[in-house]
């Protein structure tokens, strides 16, 4: 997984790219903009109910496991020295 981290949906991240070639494959599978994605994802601007229930559909999850927000920053996991002693997503 490459440059895993930088969403503060880490299910969704986590998600697409376990299932997706990228973040632009997600986006034209649910028929939205590469950029819509991208700044839901940063936190950046939040979205319509239309988009949120094409993800939900796309991925299978619930709202409150694809939305669920870090707890802690990237920057601060990797200070700790990784995610596998902290469940952060369960």
């Amino acid at each position: 997984m490459k440059d895993a981290g930088w969403s503060i949906y880490p299910n969704l991240e986590t998600w697409i790219w376990m299932h997706c070639k990228s973040i632009s494959d997600f986006a034209g599978r649910i028929g939205v903009a590469h950029k819509t994605v991208i700044t839901l994802m940063k936190g950046e601007r939040g979205t319509t109910k239309y988009v949120i229930d094409l993800i939900l559909k796309e991925t299978g999850m619930t709202y409150e496991k694809c939305f669920k927000k870090n707890k802690i920053s990237p920057l601060a996991v990797a200070r700790l020295g990784g995610m596998d002693k902290y469940s952060l997503t369960e």
